[in-house]
């Protein structure tokens, strides 16, 4: 069963309330990275678990090509400082750190189960600038601006 985190859930919110198409653009961008990143998730698993391609392919009504090429894209984002990152894209990375650098954050908040936003911060930090130093991001490491919106 995938769960749909409750960041998520908001940006569908946030979808259905607004009327203007430019403040769309931030809530489906959101929404389509996580849904792009859990359909790699699921591909990689199901090739893991020894379904073959074309399998695979069918399921997602493609051909195997295809597949193997997104494959592919998930095995180039492997988590330098721990497992916990492999296949997360550095976009992703940075909405988890500005997410985890908001002031409004605490370890009693419902959707940071118990975790410490500072340590989470932290790690994420820290893989972003792993990454950095292995020459795998194209611009800085911003925790305050938010990821969702493009630069003007």
């Amino acid at each position: 069963m995938m769960l749909i985190p409750a960041h998520i859930r908001t940006e569908f919110d946030r979808i259905e309330q607004l009327e203007e198409p430019l403040a769309l653009l931030g809530p489906i961008g959101a929404v389509r990275e996580w849904l792009r990143e859990s359909e790699l998730r699921a591909i990689r698993e199901a090739s893991d678990q020894g379904e073959s391609l074309s399998r695979i392919g069918d399921a997602l009504g493609t051909d195997k090509q295809n597949i193997h090429q997104k494959l592919r894209s998930t095995r180039k984002a492997r988590g330098i400082t721990g497992p916990e990152f492999d296949g997360v894209i550095s976009r992703t990375l940075r909405f988890w750190l500005w997410w985890w650098s908001q002031p409004e954050r605490s370890p009693s908040g419902a959707e940071e189960k118990g975790r410490d936003p500072a340590a989470e911060a932290a790690k994420v930090r820290a893989e972003l600038e792993a990454r950095d130093a292995a020459g795998l991001l194209r611009t800085p490491i911003d925790p305050v601006r938010d990821p969702r919106r493009r630069k003007s």
